[in-house]
């Protein structure tokens, strides 16, 4: 058992009681100091059990501080005494919170005394425990309840076709828990049938008869796919077709037809076949008195060779019928020539034979008779016995019927069987009526002359003729006993006549109507108002047998045999109030050839208060040639010769009074102090008492051998002296003293032994003494315990937190300095959360130039060569009458800067690299170090500005500012000048555009690397196909916030493509591979993609994921596969200024660049733009003339211009750095790689 810290406490009862408690954990401690207690020699009294003075288990845990306390009462029953004060222990049990827990070792409660203690005390009953590891698996359950209490356990199970007991076994980690309850009438199912029994009575052969059941689908529907019946070919199922479907609560016919071929019985059995319950019911027919045909009752158990044994229950098994029908079972010890009953209302096709009798034998059988208690119309069957008969009475007890026949004859037969007890032939005139008394025995018969004769149908004579009226006797009724008969005549005479003389002894004429009916009241009069058995029940104790099957063969009834080997047991002297036991071996033998089932043994005359059988009373098995010990005790309750007699009770018998028990009380003569209890002494710290001990209160001298200690706790008990021999005289007392040092905490006991010459040696007096801690201050502590259990509900749209029921648990803790008093708060609460209902998937497809969608693409990415020209505008412009940077421009902080690279910016757009212009300038001057920046601030000289340069200036030392705190450029590199408009200043300037690209600060440095434009080298992709197309679907219970697609390809280090939208979900999202080079995938692996939904809540799951299969072709695999491939320079800058077309300086730099890159055989085509300023036809006849200067600039042949003015706006024209870009000529060139 999983020891509590808080207390452990084992008693044990031997007259009186021995004790260990303990207040630890430690399993190994407690086991080796049970282990002191000694073997139980069997005895106890219940009483003392829980109410002991000091080691009772209610009086010892009752005033314990903790919230729960469990009282295991671990006993194998073999008691004399199981009486106790159940109300008061009801009472001490609910005000303490004590729970009782009674644990019966290889027996039962079959006094139910401890089920009663169990229920009322909220415990739990354990019986039959024979195994050490069932103590174990016990002992960790009721730990288990002590902690945490009961739970719900709930399960659902199928429906079910019938009541019987379901089983269940429980399985935890360390438990197993097995037991049975009846299903809910709820779970039930059935399909009634009305009527339940058809009986078509005689019909002749050749004739037919239909009868209609109704069959009613009860908690479920049905579906009867067909029917069938077993037995007489006679039956057929017709006028029905099938299947049938037939709805809960509602009902649908079918049609049995019955059509015999001869006058025999038949029998069948309609067998619905359906999807779910098997069932059916029976079809009888026929004349009585005639063979069966058709037989379908049939024994399963027994079969040949089958063994019973006398006393153990055995199980009966037939089939063939409805399992609804009844059955008669009877068994025959003797081949069938005496029949005993074994029951008579068993159904569903076994039944469970309650102690086999005796004798043994070896020629046994079964039958089984199948029942038909109703529905039989009696009227119907009885005339297929005499068909020609006018009408029939039925005798009172059912066993016979009279028939009057159409020649005045009277037929009496049996009714069962239709056998044909009497005619009676010779008839004096016209029968007019007839009645039966009710012995059944008599038969009174009137005639049309007023005659009334009574016969004795056992013997076929006439008791009396009467004679009483010269009119029609057309009612006769007899009264209960017999003695009387009442007539009534056609001519309104009522007589009632004594049977015994004849005489009429009472008689009222005078009725203007026609008696029907005569009834006897319980006073003895006589009412006539009806007809005399017009109508009538054929009234059978058992009912109808239907068919009968005996088992095919005899078999073997095994049976144990009691013998007593052991018939007399003397007890001895015993002194009175005091016990005895004795233990005789082989009392009880069994010589049969069964096991011996043993219900128990009690002391039934004799002195049966003061006798008991301690050990042997309780309920146990006895195999074959196996013999039994039993324990005898005496408990005199006064003195002189005592006499018991022992009744044992078996399976198969009781055996009264087969053992004697004999002894003798005497009277005391020792007087001793029979407790000595030393209270409570603190730890180590001695304790001394002296008492009178012993006082000899006979009449003779007493001597004493010794004093000796008798456990179990031999340690913290001890005597001051030693004491040798000694005697007492009469009247004579000795005292001694005692010690007592505990050295643990709790109550520990033990005892003292006087041993003397005489009878009742030795006087053993009880010890007690409780160890308590030594007086140490008492802390206070609470700890909080609170466990929080998790689920998930669907409907809510928060947590919600339920909180669960607090335990305190209450203990105390002993360490070396204080004691620790501590309060445990145990809870455990629940946190409900929504459960979060997303769902989605995602599907990507290929997408060509023409649109043609692809099912399962593989895009191809095709690299290149590409090296990049963006043209640097060296500008930064700013609001209106603002110094301060504008957030647009990308700005780093110190830890950033040692990561910024050239380089990268190859996969960003025109504009954001031009936004990166700060960072550029300041990391070529931190690898230029001789180069001298000098940072011009303008102003728009209009308006706020108009000659403003202490604006420019600001403007101007704010870039200079952060190029010196960020990447740390000495002031005297970086020259600041301040002035109005720039030196190519748009124009007009009052305009607003115009106005707002004069507001800037310029940069030139003494380096033209510095500010000249970027060379940027890498890879350029293609793909095909050109798109991927996202084919979307998703819900969410709160609707749809927002969604993000991702496209990833593990292990790429570029971007990945991401579009999250605060929208609604559309169906399809496209992706343009190439568009964004950074996005493009470059990599030879699949690229992962995935649809993830955040809820109106703030709940996000990925509902869906699919991917891109990549066929890349990388330069490498080009050359190696020898496929053609291109290198793609872009020039995008060259930058014109307003209203420009001529190719100044700079520009001509860049044309010598682009000089270098043209190869022979390369494309070259050249595109200009410009801003949205000024008319369409002006902006595209610019662009071309731009196109057309740098076209001859590089004098290539091959080269195409083109100027597309400002219909293709590539940047937000918004911004003034947007138009400046587009003032812009962009050069392409194109050469293959072979």
């Amino acid at each position: 058992m999983n020891m509590p810290k808080d207390e452990l406490a084992i008693t044990y009862m031997d007259h009186a009681a021995l004790l260990h408690q303990s207040f630890i954990n430690d399993r190994s401690k407690a086991v080796a100091a049970s282990s002191t207690i000694p073997k139980a020699p069997g005895y106890a009294a219940v009483q003392q059990m829980f109410f002991s003075e000091i080691t009772g288990g209610v009086q010892l845990i009752k005033t314990r501080l903790n919230n729960k306390k469990v009282l295991i009462l671990l006993s194998d029953l073999h008691c004399p005494n199981l009486s106790v004060d159940t109300a008061r222990l009801f009472r001490e049990a609910s005000q303490h919170n004590i729970c009782i827990f009674p644990v019966l070792l290889r027996t039962t409660d079959y006094t139910g005394l401890f089920k009663s203690i169990a229920q009322r005390t909220g415990g739990t009953l354990f019986e039959g425990i024979t195994r050490e590891d069932q103590i174990s698996n016990i002992f960790q359950l009721i730990s288990g309840m002590a902690r945490f209490g009961d739970c719900d356990i709930e399960w659902s199970s199928n429906k079910k076709c019938n009541s019987d007991q379901m089983r269940i076994q429980i399985e935890t980690k360390s438990l197993t828990d097995v037991d049975t309850y009846t299903p809910n009438p709820r779970s039930l199912i059935k399909l009634t049938a009305d009527p339940k029994f058809l009986f078509f009575g005689p019909v002749s052969p050749g004739q037919e008869s239909k009868k209609t059941i109704s069959l009613k689908a009860e908690g479920t529907t049905f579906t009867i796919n067909d029917s069938k019946i077993l037995g007489s070919s006679a039956y057929q199922i017709v006028d029905t077709k099938f299947p049938i479907i037939i709805l809960e609560g509602q009902s649908k016919t079918i049609t049995v037809k019955y059509s015999p071929k001869d006058s025999n019985r038949h029998y069948g059995f309609v067998e619905t076949i359906n999807d779910l319950c098997s069932g059916g019911l029976s079809a009888y027919g026929g004349f009585p008195g005639k063979p069966l045909v058709g037989k379908t009752l049939n024994i399963k158990k027994p079969a040949c060779p089958d063994l019973f044994l006398a006393g153990i229950d055995s199980m009966i098994q037939w089939e063939g019928i409805p399992q609804d029908d009844r059955v008669k079972i009877e068994y025959t010890p003797d081949s069938g020539k005496t029949w005993n009953f074994v029951t008579d209302n068993a159904k569903g096709g076994k039944h469970v034979w309650l102690y086999p009798p005796l004798p043994r034998t070896s020629l046994g059988m079964i039958r089984v008779l199948q029942m038909a208690s109703d529905g039989i119309d009696p009227n119907m069957w009885s005339s297929g016995y005499e068909p020609g008969s006018i009408s029939s009475r039925n005798s009172p007890d059912g066993s016979k019927i009279a028939y009057l026949q159409s020649d005045n004859s009277l037929s009496i037969r049996i009714s069962h069987s239709g056998e044909q007890l009497r005619i009676f032939r010779k008839i004096p005139g016209r029968i007019t009526s007839y009645c039966w008394d009710y012995s059944s025995n008599f038969l009174a018969i009137g005639f049309e002359d007023g005659l009334l004769i009574i016969k004795d149908i056992r013997s076929g004579n006439n008791i009396r003729e009467i004679r009483n009226s010269g009119s029609s006797i057309n009612v006769i009724s007899w009264n209960q006993s017999g003695n009387k008969i009442a007539t009534s005549n056609t001519d309104g005479v009522l007589a009632v006549i004594e049977t015994s003389t004849g005489i009429e002894i009472q008689k009222k004429s005078g009725y203007n109507f026609i008696v029907k009916n005569i009834e006897w009241t319980a006073d003895g009069s006589v009412t006539a108002s009806g007809a005399c058995s017009d109508e009538f029940m054929l009234k059978m104790s058992d009912g109808f047998p239907l068919q009968i099957d005996t088992t095919d063969c005899v078999f073997s009834m095994k049976a144990p045999k009691l013998v007593m080997k052991k018939t007399k047991a003397d007890l001895g002297k015993v002194i009175v109030g005091s016990g005895k036991d004795i233990m005789i071996d082989a009392v009880l033998c069994n010589e049969g050839d069964a096991p011996l089932h043993v219900l128990g043994a009690d002391v039934t005359n004799g002195n049966a208060e003061e006798f008991g059988v301690p050990r042997g009373a309780g309920d146990f098995f006895l195999q074959p040639k196996e013999c039994r010990a039993f324990m005898f005790s005496l408990m005199p309750q006064s003195p002189g010769k005592k006499r018991g007699f022992v009744t044992i009770r078996t399976t198969v018998g009781d055996f009264y009074d087969v053992i004697e028990l004999t002894g003798e009380g005497i009277p005391p003569f020792i007087s001793y102090n029979e407790m000595i209890n030393f209270g409570q002494v603190e730890l180590t710290k001695p304790k001394d008492s002296t008492v009178i001990l012993l006082k000899n209160i006979g009449s003779e001298i007493v001597e004493f051998d010794s004093i000796v200690q008798g456990g179990p706790n031999f340690r913290d008990f001890a005597f001051t002296d030693k004491y040798k021999k000694f005697s007492l005289a009469p009247g004579e007392s000795k005292r001694v003293t005692l010690r007592f040092i505990p050295k643990e905490l709790g109550l520990t006991n033990g005892r003292l032994m006087a041993y003397y010459k005489g009878i009742g040696s030795p006087s053993m007096i009880q010890l007690y003494g409780e160890g308590i801690p030594r007086i140490l201050p008492i802390e206070s502590l609470t700890v909080n315990k609170i466990d929080t259990i998790a689920m998930e509900r669907r409907g809510i749209s928060e947590n919600t937190y339920i909180i669960g029921n607090d335990r305190i648990n209450q203990t105390l803790d002993t360490l070396s300095d204080k004691i620790l008093a501590i309060d445990s708060l145990f809870r455990t609460d629940t946190l409900l959360k929504p459960m979060i209902i997303i769902t989605g998937q995602i599907t990507a497809v290929g997408v060509e130039s023409d649109g043609r969608i692809i099912n399962k693409p593989i895009f191809k990415i095709d690299l290149n060569t590409s090296n990049k020209y963006e043209a640097l505008l060296p500008y930064v412009f700013y609001e209106e009458g603002s110094d301060i940077i504008p957030d647009r421009y990308y700005k780093l902080n110190n830890s950033q800067v040692a990561n910024f690279t050239i380089d990268q910016l190859w996969y960003k757009s025109t504009i954001n690299i031009y936004h990166d212009i700060l960072n550029i300038i300041g990391k070529r001057l931190t690898m230029y170090q001789k180069s001298v920046l000098t940072i011009q601030g303008n102003n728009a000289n209009t308006g706020i500005e108009k000659e403003n340069t202490e604006l420019s200036r600001r403007r101007a030392e704010n870039v200079k500012q952060y190029l010196q705190d960020i990447w740390g450029i000495k002031e005297n590199r970086l020259i600041v000048k301040a002035g109005n408009l720039p030196k190519a200043k748009s124009l007009p300037i009052d305009d607003p555009e115009t106005a707002q690209e004069n507001r800037r600060v310029e940069f030139s440095s003494n380096d033209y690397r510095v500010i000249e434009p970027l060379d940027l080298k890498n890879t350029m992709a293609t793909s095909n196909p050109p798109k991927v197309r996202f084919n979307v679907q998703g819900a969410a219970d709160f609707g749809i916030a927002s969604y993000t697609v991702d496209a990833i390809q593990a292990g790429f280090n570029g971007n990945s493509f991401n579009q999250t939208e605060t929208s609604s979900l559309p169906n399809t999202i496209d992706w343009e591979i190439a568009k964004n080079q950074a996005l493009t995938p470059k990599l030879a692996k699949p690229v992962s993609c995935s649809l993830t939904i955040i809820d109106k809540k703030g709940n996000s799951k990925m509902v869906g994921t699919d991917q891109m299969d990549i066929d890349l072709i990388t330069i490498e695999r080009k050359i190696k596969e020898h496929i053609n491939g291109y290198e793609v320079d872009s020039f995008s800058l060259i930058l014109f200024d307003f209203n420009k077309s001529d190719v100044e300086d700079e520009n001509k730099k860049i044309i010598a660049a682009i000089q270098k890159r043209v190869k022979k055989g390369s494309e070259i085509s050249v595109t200009g733009t410009t801003d949205r300023i000024g008319t369409e036809e002006y902006n595209t006849r610019l662009s071309q003339e731009r196109a057309n200067a740098v076209k001859a600039a590089i004098n290539r042949k091959g080269s195409v211009s083109i100027g597309k003015g400002e219909q293709d706006l590539r940047f937000d024209n918004d911004l003034p750095e947007g138009r400046f870009y587009c003032r812009t000529v962009n050069v392409v060139v194109r050469t293959l790689v072979e």
